[in-house]
């Protein structure tokens, strides 16, 4: 039996019909964590992430959720909102590691099609910018699926915002890349 767990900081319970529907020919076991509940899921060792025991963790966090909390950080904090989100990913990683050795985390990287343009081509230059800070974060989020054998990226733009967000029904495909 595999036991994949699935995390976000929204309502990730529309991503069962289509996963159910992927692993259809093997016996699997689900869990979802309430909505914007990967920090209690995570630090507390009674949760009942830990509980379930997962394979896999489906780890999805919103970009327009992470976009919220970007802007409501201060101003003179924004050029370094990238590296705060991957130093708490990265400890978040580490705990996980700690407690299932031999569980893997698919982690959607985060769409660029939410980009606001505010500082428009100069946005890549501009490190307080939106667009600036979510191409860092997915470049940081390669750099630690490099050095983390349980990290693997999923590439959200073209399998789960484009596909499931538009589709409810789970007709559609989801290949999140899980082989066996």
């Amino acid at each position: 039996m595999i036991r994949i767990a699935i995390l976000g900081n929204y309502a990730t319970q529309f991503l069962l019909k289509p996963l159910k529907k992927q692993f259809n020919t093997i016996e699997t076991e689900f869990y979802v964590a309430n909505f914007n509940s990967i920090d209690m899921e995570v630090i507390d060792s009674n949760s009942n992430l830990y509980s379930f025991n997962p394979d896999f963790i489906i780890w999805h966090e919103s970009t327009l959720g992470l976009r919220d909390v970007f802007y409501q950080s201060h101003v003179s904090n924004r050029h370094q909102f990238g590296n705060l989100y991957i130093g708490k990913v990265k400890t978040y990683l580490n705990t996980i590691a700690k407690r299932f050795p031999k569980c893997r985390i698919i982690f959607p990287n985060h769409s660029l099609r939410f980009l606001d343009n505010v500082f428009g081509n100069f946005s890549s230059k501009v490190e307080i910018s939106w667009d600036f800070q979510i191409q860092k974060i997915n470049q940081l989020l390669n750099e630690a699926s490099i050095t983390s054998q349980n990290l693997y990226l999923l590439e959200s733009t073209s399998t789960l915002e484009d596909n499931i967000t538009t589709d409810y029904s789970g007709s559609s495909p989801l290949n999140v890349g899980i082989y066996f």
